[in-house]
């Protein structure tokens, strides 16, 4: 009989091949769809136990809105969303109200009116992030309305890399299932931590928020199109991408004049924009107090984690802080302002002309989400950590300092290891239809830069830090 079964698949070894791949997918992946349904067991056991705790009888449960952008990751944001999402929510014993985009921009116009919730969660890309940060930013309340609403991110997108970044993830094969179970357990627990955020304003028309990075030059201009190499595989498409694109004539940042402050922790000149009040009524708010409350349970411990000591800034003195030099002018590849959350932002300049291996390595970086290290970065890359930039773009130049007198000017020394706080890029002639940043000069082909993978028309802007601005969920 044995014999007889190897004599078949001999004689038909084409049908057997094919057969026996598809087996062995098979069983793949149905060991795969049963670790996953494991888990997502595991992650609903305990978002369970958050609902099984008891609430006074005048205690509100939580409320928290959902922004969900259906058109996320080729349409499957929803199906992801409902998969694996909504159900921690709803055994967490959470009050869900799910406000589904119809348009662009509509996030970011419902967040400067958003009213009556604790939290709000938005279920989309990096698109969708950065418009409802920018709305949350954009409210007429100032800071106490900001620290009313946290923000927690649900990446159901096809690129999520804010998300990955704010959580601080570092594990290359976590799935995505488990980072979306994750990042909602985050705003299940209740676990905030104060972020960055990058304040971007044109010269017309009113600024936009950003949470990652700023990006203009032949870089960007690459990882715009990068996608459209799908056909080559995902290892081999931004390798080839950056490759191909070496070779052709993209627009550079021509004439760049970069000055900077020396960074600062906070201290008495700067202390005002470190300076945060205390977030109320984020999910633990205590309700009326009366005299029969003494005999009725308690709520849940707070999970939000210890709160650090407050410094007294204004005790701190800092003679270097406020300090400005200023980079001989020059021409660029590509100018990279990314937000460390640390206080400062990391300006990254790759010279004109930049070798190609290290155009290419780097460009492979920043689309996989990679930092960009700096050891072993060539001559024509420079980086720069400090309070505040100014990089003065293009031909039309604003002139002066902006009333920085103790400027001082420096040689360019491309392995300066120098920390931005604030950044001003000042390009052409620009316009605004009050939300979005435009150009009226398109001269150049690629004259665009882009915000959080959002392009915008190259034009003056200021990018300014403000640090530990906005809380958000994680983990």
């Amino acid at each position: 009989m044995i014999l007889k079964t190897i004599k078949v698949l001999r004689n038909n070894w084409k049908k057997s091949v094919f057969f026996s791949c598809v087996a062995v997918y098979g069983v793949n992946y149905g060991y795969n769809k049963l670790i996953e349904h494991n888990k997502m067991r595991a992650y609903c056991e305990e978002a369970l136990r958050f609902g099984n705790q008891y609430i006074r009888p005048d205690q509100n449960c939580r409320h928290l809105t959902v922004i969900l952008n259906p058109m996320a990751n080729k349409r499957k944001s929803k199906q992801n969303y409902d998969k694996y999402c909504a159900p921690l929510l709803h055994l967490a014993g959470i009050r869900v109200s799910v406000v589904v985009t119809e348009e662009e921009g509509q996030a970011r116009d419902l967040m400067e009116i958003m009213d009556n919730t604790d939290a709000v969660l938005i279920a989309g890309g990096n698109g969708t992030v950065h418009e409802v940060v920018t709305g949350l930013l954009r409210r007429t309340d100032g800071r106490p309305g900001v620290h009313q609403y946290p923000i927690g991110i649900l990446p159901v997108g096809r690129r999520n890399t804010i998300a990955v970044n704010v959580n601080g993830v570092r594990d290359k094969h976590l799935k995505p299932y488990e980072l979306l179970a994750e990042c909602t357990l985050s705003a299940i627990r209740e676990v905030l931590k104060p972020v960055d955020v990058m304040r971007i304003e044109g010269t017309k028309g009113r600024p936009v928020f950003a949470l990652e990075e700023f990006n203009c030059g032949r870089l960007r201009d690459t990882l715009s199109v990068a996608d459209g190499y799908w056909y080559l595989g995902a290892y081999l498409k931004p390798y080839l991408a950056f490759a191909f694109n070496t070779l052709r004539r993209l627009t550079a940042v021509e004439g760049v004049s970069i000055s900077y402050s020396n960074p600062c922790d906070g201290c008495s000149k700067c202390y005002q924009r470190y300076e945060r009040e205390a977030p109320g009524g984020v999910g633990l708010a205590e309700g009326p107090t009366r005299w029969w409350h003494v005999f009725m349970p308690r709520k849940g411990a707070d999970t939000r984690g210890p709160t650090q000591p407050k410094r007294d800034l204004k005790a701190i003195h800092n003679s270097e802080c406020g300090q400005w030099s200023t980079l001989a002018e020059t021409g660029a590849d590509n100018v990279l302002i990314q937000n460390t959350n640390e206080s400062k932002l990391k300006l990254i300049i790759h010279s004109q002309p930049s070798a190609h291996r290290q155009f290419i390595n780097d460009g492979v970086k920043l689309f996989n989400s990679e930092p960009l290290a700096v050891e072993g970065m060539s001559p024509c890359v420079q980086l720069i950590e400090a309070m505040d930039i100014n990089i003065d773009l293009a031909e039309d130049k604003s002139g002066g300092n902006d009333g920085n007198d103790d400027q001082t000017v420096v040689d360019q020394t491309m392995d300066q290891t120098v920390d931005a706080e604030a950044v001003e890029v000042v390009g052409g002639d620009a316009t605004s239809d009050g939300d979005k940043i435009e150009a009226v000069d398109n001269s150049a082909t690629n004259s665009w830069f882009s915000i959080d993978t959002e392009s915008y028309e190259r034009q003056s802007v200021k990018i300014t830090l403000m640090p530990k601005v906005l809380n958000m969920y994680a983990l």
